[in-house]
């Protein structure tokens, strides 16, 4: 995690829905993630998604704050969104890898 939140949740609003939201509003730090439990592989079009996303739901349209994506997925990424998450830094997450964590 690149920031230590004092919030952690979901975002739900008509205008976006965001899966992961934890928050630092002290240092006006945020990470926004999508997570997905399907067989399919995130694509590159669900991480364009979450980027599209972000001045609806981080204050003052994201200015001034570090914001930080993150992408959660059981079946793991397509290449394509590999290669697009790396343009973000985004934090990229699979059922493997969480279960190394955990373990």
């Amino acid at each position: 995690m690149p920031l230590i939140p004092e919030r952690l949740g979901s975002h739900w609003a008509p205008d976006a829905q965001i899966d992961v939201v934890a928050i630092n509003w002290r240092l006006r730090q945020i990470v926004i993630g999508e997570a997905k439990w399907t067989g399919k592989l995130i694509n590159r079009k669900i991480v364009c998604d979450l980027v599209a996303k972000m001045p609806l739901v981080v204050p003052d349209e994201g200015e001034g704050w570090q914001v930080h994506y993150a992408f959660f997925a059981r079946s793991g990424f397509t290449e394509a969104a590999i290669a697009e998450a790396q343009k973000h830094e985004a934090i990229l997450v699979d059922l493997d890898m969480l279960g190394e964590v955990l373990e």
